[in-house]
């Protein structure tokens, strides 16, 4: 549930020439029982419907699927006039670390629908792994992943992004916000900056500045729920510092860095991780915070760590993935999804270079658990040129792959980030034709997909 918490602006210190307009902060109450009944599963695998899958150019997907697709087309083409946001939530393996192939999707969705900014970061950067902002810590900073073991954080409140930045008790640290030189064009403009805080016993003393000049100096009450605080800028992508402390552990779950309407896309890496590690986190936590995102579409990229297995069958990891994306359609619920398949891969030995045999059966097995859950499948092994290809990333010039022939660079991370999205505009260009809701008239109607 989300309880808004409103705070005047004259509660609020500015000292500055900058315009600074505070909206709101908000507090979304979550339970953080991880033994909640709620989080059994309770839907079960099925085919979603009976028309036969559809395929463009690599992108497998159903009549279901394509329903979803189109209710979200209508919401991302209607945001920026709306002055609305709607997120694309892309989570993966350490292929999508560093904003890798998200940094062009978001800009090819920002282009076409309106929008700015990275999307949700992590407040933590010490070794400025995200291209698309600059983040420098001072101070003492601690950082829990979902996928450390064993979990450090007992209650699992790891939040949507499978990471909390950690402020100790009793200790000051600071981070300051600048847009980076090497972001693409509209990641790096951003007016809104949303902070979400995790539940908290004591208050959280919060101070900003802009140039040196202080214009934010507040406390945050005790919350048994997820705090947000944000604030909107005249200006574009502010250098904006902010320092916090309290008597108790200060942990921040996320901070979002977007425009004031349009699409923002949100890259989650959780590195070395095979799923999204749903059995990790707290479930109830999660989906408060999913269903207060206004999530139009989610692309999931897994499985580069299964490559080294070379198990002779792969239906375990069918099964397992089954079980992920069963919590995927109950924590958000008609909402499409794409599943991207793994890309080619190649183990380096002494300086021989030999395709892995099974990088087509990891396929399959993503694609059927994919295609069990009426989501869509992106084959992105066949996209980029089949079983062998990546040694041709590699060598290409400039490379487009890195010498350990599992990994994009940044220009191969773009190049695949294209590909990914041809065929989605493709099926946004087949909802432009659609001129009534589709309630009003289903597919085998002829108009779009027995076209």
């Amino acid at each position: 549930m989300y309880n808004p918490i409103h705070i005047e602006p004259s509660a609020w210190s500015f000292i500055t020439e900058k315009q600074i307009n505070v909206i709101d902060s908000a507090q979304l109450l979550a339970q953080t029982d991880e033994n909640n009944a709620s989080d059994a599963i309770t839907l079960k695998p099925k085919k979603v419907d009976s028309i036969p899958d559809k395929m463009v150019d690599h992108l497998t997907y159903s009549h279901h699927f394509f329903e979803l697709l189109y209710k979200s087309y209508q919401q991302f083409s209607r945001a920026a006039k709306d002055t609305a946001s709607i997120r694309v939530l892309h989570m993966g393996d350490s292929q999508l670390e560093g904003d890798r192939i998200t940094a062009a999707i978001r800009e090819s969705f920002q282009k076409r629908f309106g929008g700015g900014g990275p999307g949700l970061v992590t407040v933590y950067d010490k070794d400025h792994i995200n291209p698309s902002v600059w983040i420098d810590n001072e101070g003492n900073w601690d950082l829990h992943t979902i996928y450390e073991k064993p979990l450090r954080l007992e209650n699992k409140s790891y939040g949507i992004m499978g990471t909390v930045a950690i402020v100790p008790a009793n200790k000051k640290a600071s981070f300051k916000l600048k847009p980076s030189p090497w972001a693409l064009s509209h990641s790096r403009n951003y007016q809104r900056i949303r902070l979400f805080f995790a539940p908290h016993s004591a208050n959280i003393k919060v101070n900003g500045s802009i140039s040196s000049v202080n214009v934010i100096n507040e406390d945050l009450p005790a919350s048994e729920g997820i705090t947000e605080i944000n604030w909107e800028f005249s200006q574009l992508s502010p250098s904006l510092k902010l320092n916090f402390e309290s008597k108790v552990d200060v942990n921040i779950l996320a901070c979002a860095l977007d425009s004031t309407c349009g699409v923002a896309v949100d890259n989650i890496s959780l590195r070395a991780q095979s799923t999204p590690l749903l059995n990790r986190t707290n479930m109830e936590l999660y989906k408060t915070m999913s269903e207060h995102f206004h999530v139009g579409l989610i692309i999931l990229q897994f499985g580069t760590n299964m490559v080294p297995s070379e198990a002779k069958s792969y239906k375990f990891y069918e099964r397992i993935l089954n079980r992920h994306f069963i919590k995927i359609r109950r924590v958000f619920p008609n909402i499409p999804v794409i599943v991207v398949g793994i890309a080619d891969a190649a183990d380096v030995e002494d300086g021989n270079i030999r395709p892995y045999a099974n990088i087509e059966k990891l396929r399959d097995a993503q694609k059927a658990a994919a295609l069990k859950n009426g989501f869509a499948f992106y084959d992105l092994l066949e996209a980029m040129g089949g079983v062998g290809s990546m040694s041709q990333w590699v060598n290409n010039n400039p490379p487009m792959a890195i010498n350990d022939y599992v990994h994009f660079t940044r220009i191969g991370g773009n190049k695949a980030g294209d590909l990914m999205m041809k065929p989605v505009w493709k099926l946004f260009d087949d909802c432009d034709l659609i001129d009534q809701p589709l309630s009003d008239h289903p597919f085998d109607n002829k108009q779009i997909w027995n076209r």
